[in-house]
């Protein structure tokens, strides 16, 4: 029996191969069989880490989220700034990324038609959701700003990126870098319109 940690490493590499083929091949394309080639490994071991597409496709998704993650500002410096930060990770993606963002869209759609898919997408991208309202709430914050245009400022960043997504990778319309300067000057926009939250002054007893 495979030791705990090495059957970690091995499910991660099988979901990472899933990834790679849904880029290439569409969610119906990325067979086992395409899957197991791809991570350079037997079918059968696949079977054995996996008991169907739909749970690797749970793992995959975590293992996108972690390549977001990853690319989002830490803790500390200027809320706007890592607001910013946090845009460009979206949009501004490198050339290394056009994988995860094709297999991102990929998995949006599969989402339309597949319940099962739907629901681990879903999921996926409320967590997204709720990691760019903790930059846009710590903006408002900082700047004593009314915090009702959060859930607005939210709604339009998470719209803009997956249609940017879903744009830049079936047509040549949406120019690399242009999506995050445009999201990004409409946000800055909206944030400096937002009124500063009234104070109500304490009562003394």
């Amino acid at each position: 029996m495979a030791r705990p940690a090495n059957t970690a490493v091995r499910r991660e590499q099988i979901a990472d191969a899933f990834i790679d083929e849904l880029a290439a091949s569409g969610y119906d394309g990325a067979t086992i069989a395409r899957i197991a080639s791809r991570a350079g490994l037997a079918a059968g071991l696949v079977h054995y880490h996996f008991t169907s597409k739909e749970e690797i496709l749970l793992l995959a998704v975590e293992r996108l989220e972690q390549r977001l993650i990853a690319r989002l500002p830490g803790e500390g410096g200027a809320p706007r700034a890592r607001l910013t930060g946090a845009i460009d990770a979206l949009l501004a993606a490198k050339p290394a990324d056009t994988v995860a963002v094709r297999s991102w869209v990929v998995v949006g759609a599969e989402a339309l038609r597949k319940p099962e898919v739907a629901e681990i997408y879903d999921a996926a991208v409320g967590r997204v959701r709720g990691r760019i309202a903790g930059f846009v709430k710590a903006v408002l914050v900082h700047e004593k700003r009314e915090q009702r245009a959060a859930e607005a400022i939210v709604t339009v960043v998470l719209c803009a990126a997956h249609g940017a997504w879903e744009l830049g990778t079936a047509t040549s319309q949406i120019p690399r870098g242009t999506a995050a300067t445009a999201l990004n000057s409409a946000v800055e926009a909206w944030i400096d319109a937002t009124p500063r939250a009234v104070v109500r002054p304490s009562r003394r007893r």
